[in-house]
């Protein structure tokens, strides 16, 4: 029986085709073309949920695709119905069949130079690339017939002539497409060749180039002109000699460089950053979001004996596409460094920090919060989650303060302003649009007024999140002289414990579930990867647990309860629960937007170009 062969690294091969009672279940009769982009990214753990999978729809408009009017397929005798304008590829992926293939990629253009998705159509003679034919209705294709299988078999053989058989040594293995379609249609008495041989390893910056092993599939070529518009690598010589490579062999200088390790379905472009450090099926997986700017790039997090080795893209069609940059995806190194983590709550006795246990810590905050009977005030951050912050409101409504802000520097003016034209944002914070929503703060910053307060007595506690004294400046140094009683709470360890009462250790993102709020107001959800580092925990739940003792409502028992307390306090967020905002995210009320622009400098998704000679 044939496997279904997904089409990303991380898709659960190896599973079945599905029956037609199954498709029934994911396609209801008289059900329209779903909201829902199909996700190439299937985990193993869910390879046996239906999934409704939409065909792909390309954000482009030179790709012209009618919702409205939905044509009759059969795939392998399997019916099924699709948008006009649809390859059969996208119909067989309705069909609950991925063809094998090299070169497509949904947020590429599509050459068909790999010749490994052919399929028979009734009354035409010649196999068609299914990536590159439109459907007509009543088509009948054919995709598990001898002539195809043959044919997809030869085109195999042919990329194994000069392949390497580096497996053993391969940082691709486990997600190389040859390796897995070589196992379903390759040829085990292959024929007598001589080999070419190309350059083995060829060290072009963040990532290394093995041209013995590239299949020629266009796919970093495309990438550079159409998303990273830098044009890195070009395709030369001809024949069996053809290779990629860049222009004199110069380094890859761009902020998306280790992109082509993602595209690339073999192992000739490998990232540095990961090259030798941990096999693939060694790394446990969690979805998450890049919290490096305001973009919120849907990712990856993947560790392994509680160390995150590395992130990677996630598809949101929303957001991201399939891409994310450089300095998000290298971000993993300063979640993987403990060595300034916080590792348990202290608290200020004898002009020193002494470690507490959480009962204790939580018992002396609300005892401290109480004395200061409502005169306190507090600066959140915007790495904070949605979850957090609500807490934070929470908890000063039960202190009988109102005073917060979290604009203590200037990055947030730049939650909207691309860098780069493609996912860059100034914005360094992953939730500054949630920051502005839950907390409410008006247009212009009130960190100054409240630090100003504390300086002059006016309000005699204060509640600091995550800054340091440094970017508080002055004004934050003369508050923190005169408040009575300072609560930090934060992952880090940086100047402010040295003013510091009391101070509590929160979990990164990658160690607790919750949320952010993006730059274009899409709320989405983030899930733990690692344990959380010693006696750290989440902040909402530190946060909660002085509420409750001050008398305030009880705890919730999770960030996704929290969320919803959230949901019915803040009218933006109204409707939304974790399970409706799921892993492709949801919009914040008067937020919607039907389909964001693709990413990149000339994207061309879906759109057939030109073979590259």
């Amino acid at each position: 029986m044939r496997r279904n062969v997904g089409t990303e690294k991380d898709t659960a091969y190896g599973g079945r085709r599905r029956s037609p009672a199954e498709l029934a279940t994911i396609l209801p009769p008289g059900t329209l073309i779903p909201d829902l982009r199909e996700p190439e990214e299937l985990p193993a753990e869910r390879a046996d949920v239906p999934v409704v999978l939409e065909p792909g729809l390309a954000k482009s408009p030179t790709q012209e695709v009618d919702r409205g009017q939905l044509l009759t397929v059969t795939i392998d005798g399997v019916e099924v119905r699709v948008p006009k304008g649809a390859t059969i590829f996208q119909a067989a992926e309705r069909a609950g069949y991925t063809p094998p293939h090299f070169c497509f990629h949904r947020d590429l253009s599509i050459p068909a130079n790999c010749r490994m998705c052919l399929c028979e159509v009734k009354d035409q003679g010649k196999l068609q690339t299914s990536c590159s034919t439109a459907v007509a209705d009543g088509m009948i294709v054919a995709f598990d017939t001898p002539r195809v299988k043959e044919a997809v078999q030869g085109v195999v053989e042919f990329v194994f002539k000069n392949h390497p058989l580096d497996c053993p040594v391969c940082d691709q293995v486990g997600e190389c497409y040859l390796q897995k379609y070589y196992m379903e249609v390759g040829r085990y008495d292959p024929l007598p060749i001589e080999r070419v041989h190309k350059d083995k390893v060829k060290d072009l910056g963040p990532i290394t180039l093995d041209a013995e092993r590239c299949v020629l599939c266009s796919r970093c070529v495309r990438f550079g002109e159409e998303i990273a518009g830098t044009s890195d690598f070009m395709i030369a010589n001809r024949s069996d000699h053809s290779e990629i490579m860049t222009f004199d062999d110069r380094p890859i200088d761009s902020a998306y460089a280790l992109n082509y390790t993602d595209i690339c379905p073999v192992g000739a472009l490998t990232s540095n950053d990961f090259r030798f450090r941990k096999r693939v099926y060694y790394l446990k997986s969690a979805k998450s979001v890049c919290p490096e700017c305001s973009t919120g790039c849907n990712i990856y997090s993947e560790q392994s004996e509680d160390t995150v080795y590395r992130y990677r893209p996630r598809y949101n069609d929303q957001v991201n596409d399939s891409w994310m940059c450089d300095p998000g995806r290298l971000s993993h190194a300063r979640v993987a460094d403990t060595s300034d983590r916080i590792v348990e709550p202290l608290i200020r006795r004898n002009g020193g920090l002494t470690p507490i246990d959480w009962e204790g810590a939580t018992a002396e905050a609300a005892s401290r919060l109480t004395e200061l009977a409502g005169s306190v005030a507090a600066i959140a951050h915007p790495r904070m989650s949605n979850e957090d912050l609500w807490e934070l409101v929470r908890l000063l409504k039960a202190a009988g303060g109102s005073a917060v802000d979290f604009r203590a520097d200037d990055s947030w003016r730049g939650v909207d302003d691309l860098t780069d034209g493609i996912l860059i944002r100034r914005d360094p914070n992953p939730n500054t649009r949630g920051a502005l929503q839950i907390l409410s703060p008006g247009p212009d910053s009130r960190v100054g007024e409240i630090l100003g307060a504390v300086a002059g007595g006016g309000v005699r506690g204060l509640v600091v999140c995550g800054w340091d004294v440094e970017t508080l400046g002055d004004a934050g140094a003369r508050a923190l002289a005169a408040a009575e009683w300072v609560l930090f709470l934060g992952p880090r360890r940086n100047s402010l414990l040295e003013r510091a009462d009391l101070v509590l250790p929160t979990c990164v993102h990658v160690e607790r579930d919750g949320t952010f709020t993006n730059h274009a107001g899409r709320v989405q959800r983030f899930w733990p990867n690692v344990p959380p580092y010693e006696a750290s925990r989440p902040a909402w739940a530190a946060l909660a647990a002085i509420t409750a003792a001050l008398g305030g409502d009880a705890a919730p028992a999770s960030a996704g309860v929290s969320f919803r307390h959230l949901a019915a306090g803040v009218p933006v967020f109204a409707g939304l629960t974790h399970e409706t905002v799921g892993d492709q995210g949801a919009w914040l009320a008067g937020w919607e937007r039907d389909r964001m622009p693709a990413v990149g400098a000339d994207p061309m998704p879906g759109v057939r170009a030109p073979i590259i000679v």
